[in-house]
């Protein structure tokens, strides 16, 4: 769910425009309030993550929430959106700003001493996404992934100090996981906007023309062919969750293994909820309701107490 218009508009004007803050405490508040007003497959700063950390998290979502609305949401040239991207780029530098949410992103960099790096790398792929072009191969999606989302376990990494080169290897895999989910996921929203996600490669492999997403109808056509298509690309994600969820067992913090495992189980659940629509996921947005709650809290605890044991 994007941030109202309205806001939107406010915070690409210098220093948040009506937004501006003064302190440090409410550049945090404002975060959250972006934060928690989004539904996500995953928990945003949730309780599992502590009081002393939570900030943290809001900081971040509310960067990455406002760079991925002005990349999908906002109704502009690529080239305004690519002004407006670059615009954060050197906000994130900007000491003196009083956007709340360069404030309080800049006060979480310094405090944790994360690099400018990863945020760098999540600004390239939302202007990568303002100027959507379809995938050729896995290899590209990989590479969008690892601007897009990859980054972001490397953050939460290195809020918790667990950050390693054995253990980005492994949410490298979770981030890459739960992007693909998503890109699943909205179908009915990204294909009549003529966002593709399917590699081109996967589409020769099944036989299919690469004009294939072109129509309306084009899994009713090709139903034996498209149903091999969604099991592939369903395989290929559940293969980066059971890679990914090795991570679980590598770290120490408790919390860490919490926040994990409970997004590790959102993503899942929601990948399994598309496996059971069949093609109607080409119509049907899968989300998860109030009523799922049970079932994901049993999930997560599975994958708290069993790691990458745990059956997919």
């Amino acid at each position: 769910m994007a941030i109202q218009q309205h806001i939107i508009e406010q915070l690409l004007l210098p220093n948040g425009g009506k937004y501006a803050v003064h302190t440090i405490p409410d550049a945090y508040a404002f975060c959250k309030s972006i934060s928690t007003s989004h539904y996500e497959n995953f928990p945003v700063g949730s309780v599992l993550v502590g009081k002393e950390r939570v900030h943290h998290f809001h900081a971040v979502y509310a960067f990455a929430r406002l760079a991925d609305d002005i990349a999908d949401e906002l109704q502009l040239s690529p080239a305004t959106k690519f002004e407006y991207l670059t615009s954060l780029k050197t906000q994130l530098s900007e000491p003196t700003s009083k956007h709340p949410i360069f404030v309080a992103l800049n006060n979480t960099r310094q405090e944790l001493n994360i690099p400018y790096t990863p945020f760098e790398m999540l600004l390239q792929a939302f202007i990568l996404d303002s100027d959507f072009k379809q995938p050729e191969t896995w290899d590209d999606v990989l590479f969008y992934c690892k601007h897009s989302a990859n980054p972001v376990g490397e953050i939460v990494l290195r809020i918790f100090g667990e950050c390693n080169n054995q253990t980005i290897g492994y949410s490298d895999a979770i981030c890459t996981a739960l992007q693909l989910t998503n890109f699943w996921q909205d179908f009915s929203r990204d294909l009549p906007n003529n966002r593709r996600y399917i590699p081109k490669s996967v589409l020769r492999n099944q036989n299919l023309p690469e004009t294939f997403l072109d129509s309306v109808d084009f899994y009713t056509k090709f139903p034996v062919e498209t149903q091999n298509l969604l099991q592939e690309i369903y395989q290929y994600t559940t293969e980066l969750y059971r890679q990914g969820s090795r991570l679980i067992d590598v770290v120490s913090s408790k919390r860490l293994k919490a926040e994990l495992a409970a997004t590790i189980a959102g993503g899942t659940l929601i990948l399994n909820k598309s496996k059971k629509l069949g093609l109607d996921i080409f119509s049907i947005r899968p989300s998860l309701s109030p009523l799922h709650s049970i079932q994901l809290l049993v999930r997560t605890l599975t994958y708290y107490s069993k790691g990458h044991n745990t059956k997919l």
